[in-house]
């Protein structure tokens, strides 16, 4: 008896010997043929219909392990791969694969080394306007392919997919984006909507970093996961995504960290995506001017359509932008309000003219290489020119790179100044043009004139046009009363040209209250005569008609010799120099002649400059030669 069952045991081993030699003779046999590449090969195109898989060696490496080498994937049948692997490895069942006859359903790990793959950027149609809309929002990308989605549903429940060492390389048809490293895993869970979980974790080489944890519903259930992205909007990759947007705004560039955090939920085609970001210190910087943004937040979802903006906020100190709409790939519709907006940092062409806080109210619309912002900005504290004003309100557009104004207020008092134009930034400032309309407004309010002496209020039209730096000016200006100076002037009354810097006098004519008439003709500006002194100055010539003799020299402050100071002339004079301290000379002809000696004065050549007056030239009764011969000395 027990020699019978010890011969069974040795038949037993015998017989399980022979099996497994069997089974290693055949292994090594499939391992040395292209019989296990082509039954790989083959598989893969029943799973994945219309696309190209090669392979370079598949081989056994156990009875539930396989290995395969040189992986190649074309997705679009280009005939260039997409995917490239170096190494990939299979857990499988191959009993249940070879009983049901279905290799991919008895797959229960997959482990890919070296995976290189090349992401195409889909190039966005152009969507068609929804009725009642400006801009085409586009209603969101489209299901999964037919494919790919059998694919997925016939994944076997359980299966671990890990992907190491993997080299992603972003494109599009113009080239690369960007260059991406990291490592995934996906795995089929076994409950009973069987979604897939999935991790993975993606780094470019300026240190941006992208992480997701998701749940992907095959045939039913939800959405689910999170992800993380961390990056500074000055990488080259945003920079070049940017650019890839149609008509995004050449010369505008980012830079400043941000975090952007999401969640993914919903049970459609498609995650609803909920998200926030925040960051700062973060930088815009335009072709005009660079705006430091101490504090980025912002709150977005997207569910299938355009992004929906439910709040960023961009906070400068005390200043603060907030916007929310929506946007695309497309354009935009965003409504937008400021607080306490610096107004000359904000915006360059008003640095020296207009300056104080102002509050935003506007919108944002159209595409993105078309803009549009139209708003009104207020400020009930600013100072214009030096000069703190009432109220300023603005009606402004930006659009078409051109910042317009329909209409402009400032208020002071019972007076006003309107104006309208546009400005366009560019070299040296850029260009402007503008029309301004004084209504009663106090001249001595305004820095310039006040540091002329000049008080009094004006009504008139300016006209200013051409380069920021220097426009060219034209003007017409009245005023009831002026003050210039220690004199008071009435019924004054100008026109003028020339440009900002340089004002050309073309006529400028006035009473002095209890004097005579004046006329005035030049210029004034930072050229000062033919010497060239530093600081404003001007070349002016002055007719006067009927003055008196010693109420200008008090009014000029000069010291007249004694036998002067009385009559009333008619005088012509030419005054350069700087508005300190100008010089000139005149020729007066004297109405009331006083004595000198027993002989009428007549006519008085003078010279004045550092306060004193020189008598050059006196001529006596009868020797008159006229003020239209004369020539300044």
């Amino acid at each position: 008896m027990q020699t019978r069952r010890w011969l069974w045991m040795e038949r037993l081993l015998l017989g399980g010997g022979l099996v497994l030699l069997l089974v290693a003779l055949a292994v090594l046999g499939l391992n040395s043929s292209r019989l296990p590449t082509r039954w790989a090969e083959e598989a893969l195109a029943r799973a994945l219909p219309g696309v190209g898989v090669e392979l370079g060696s598949v081989r056994l490496t156990g009875l539930r392990a396989l290995e395969a080498t040189a992986l190649r994937v074309d997705l679009d049948g280009d005939g260039r791969p997409d995917v490239r692997a170096d190494r990939v490895t299979l857990g499988f069942d191959l009993l249940r694969g070879l009983a049901g006859k279905d290799l991919l359903g008895a797959v229960e790990r997959v482990t890919i080394w070296g995976v290189h793959a090349r992401v195409e950027w889909p190039q966005a149609a152009s969507p068609a306007p929804s009725p009642g809309r400006t801009g085409g929002l586009p209603s969101g990308p489209d299901r999964p392919s037919d494919p790919a989605a059998g694919f997925l549903a016939r994944l076997p429940a359980g299966l671990l997919v890990q992907i190491r060492e993997a080299d992603l390389t972003l494109a599009d048809g113009q080239g690369e984006l960007v260059r991406l490293a990291g490592e995934a895993t996906l795995t089929r869970e076994d409950e009973a909507d069987g979604r897939l979980a999935g991790s993975l974790v993606l780094v470019d080489q300026g240190g941006s970093r992208l992480a997701v944890e998701l749940g992907i519903p095959v045939e039913a259930g939800a959405w689910s996961g999170t992800f993380q992205l961390a990056a500074d909007l000055g990488a080259p990759w945003v920079s070049q995504v940017l650019a890839r947007v149609e008509g995004w705004p050449r010369g505008i560039a980012l830079t400043g960290p941000v975090t952007v955090a999401g969640t993914l939920s919903g049970s459609g085609p498609w995650p609803q995506v909920e998200l926030a970001a925040e960051g700062g210190p973060v930088t815009i910087a335009t072709p005009w001017a660079t705006y430091p943004m101490e504090q980025l937040e912002a709150r977005a979802r997207w569910a299938g359509g355009p992004l929906i903006l439910e709040a960023l906020k961009l906070r400068d100190g005390p200043a603060a932008l907030v916007a929310d709409g929506q946007l695309d790939p497309k354009g935009l519709q965003l409504a937008v309000r400021g607080e306490r907006l610096p107004l000359a940092r904000y915006l360059p062409v008003l640095e020296g003219y207009v300056d104080g806080e102002g509050a935003l109210e506007g919108h944002v619309d159209g595409p993105w290489g078309a803009l549009r912002l139209d708003g009104v900005v207020t400020a009930p504290v600013a100072t214009v020119m030096g000069g703190e004003v009432d109220a300023l309100e603005a009606e402004v557009a930006w659009d078409q790179g051109r910042l317009q104004i329909a209409r402009a207020e400032v208020q002071a008092g019972p007076g006003r100044l309107t104006a309208s134009g546009w400005w366009q930034p560019g070299e040296g400032g850029g260009q402007l043009a503008a029309d301004v309309t004084s209504q009663g407004f106090p001249l001595q309010l305004l820095a310039p004139f006040r540091a002329l002496g000049l008080a009094g209020r004006v009504d008139g039209q300016v006209r200013l046009e051409g380069p920021v730096g220097d426009p060219a000016l034209t003007a017409q200006l009245a005023s009831a009363r002026l003050v210039a100076g220690p004199a008071t002037f009435e019924e004054v009354a100008g026109t003028f040209g020339g440009t900002w810097s340089q004002v050309r006098i073309e006529a400028l004519a006035g009473r002095r209250v209890g004097g005579g008439q004046y006329q005035v003709s030049g210029w004034v500006g930072p050229q000062v005569g033919d010497g060239g002194s530093p600081g404003a100055g001007l070349d002016v010539e002055l007719y006067v008609v009927d003055e008196s003799l010693p109420e200008m020299a008090a009014l000029l402050g000069y010291q007249f010799p004694s036998y002067l100071l009385a009559g009333r002339f008619d005088g012509r004079a030419r005054l350069e120099g700087s508005l300190a301290a100008p010089a000139g000379s005149a020729r007066l002809e004297l109405k009331d002649s006083p004595l000198l000696g027993e002989e009428l004065v007549t006519q008085l050549d003078l010279r004045f400059g550092d306060g004193a007056v020189r008598v050059e030239r006196v001529r006596r009764h009868p020797l008159r030669t006229g003020l239209d011969s004369w020539v300044p000395s």
